[in-house]
């Protein structure tokens, strides 16, 4: 029984989603920014585009 948990507990996945605001941390000359969502599984961080008619401010 320890064995079969054990092997299942290796094989999940830890997943967390994430929003980020100006996730390069460059500023512009605007100061508007994107809105990316950051995804990381297993330690590995990918950043997805959100689409938006606007940018954003840090003030919204």
């Amino acid at each position: 029984m320890v064995l079969e948990l054990s092997a299942y507990l290796h094989s999940m996945q830890a997943v967390y989603q994430t929003v980020v605001f100006n996730w390069r941390n460059q500023e512009n000359v605007t100061s508007q920014y994107s809105i990316h969502l950051r995804i990381t599984i297993d330690r590995k961080a990918r950043y997805y585009s959100i689409p938006l008619p606007l940018k954003i401010t840090p003030e919204q």
